[in-house]
């Protein structure tokens, strides 16, 4: 059976402290199938912490090491900030939209 290529996963609402342990447990099980690329859509997100930060760390660390690719996909501007005082906007593959992500996925 192939490897998945791309998985897609939409993640809504707070990523907190208290949701952090069940977007890393989804996070996990969709890494376990060991896709090319994952691809999440934050676009529905109203709140991050440092604990959502560190969940989606751990899954680049994670993809990486069987040299797959998580990529975020339009951020909230609130939400982006976050990342942008974290300085991790270099770390994360981050694009605007959905098609402008596919776009380099696929080239």
């Amino acid at each position: 059976m192939a490897d998945p290529i791309v998985q897609q996963i939409e993640l809504k609402g707070e990523i907190d402290l208290y949701q952090s342990p069940k977007i890393r447990s989804l996070l996990e099980e969709y890494l376990s199938k060991k896709p090319k690329v994952l691809m999440i859509n934050l676009s529905q997100v109203t709140y991050m912490d440092s604990s959502g930060l560190a969940t989606l760390i751990e899954a680049v660390q994670k993809i990486k090491e069987y040299n797959g690719r998580l990529i975020l996909v339009a951020i909230p501007r609130k939400i982006k900030n976050v990342f942008e005082v974290a300085r991790l906007t270099d770390f994360f593959e981050i694009y605007d939209d959905l098609s402008e992500a596919m776009k380099h996925v696929i080239s």
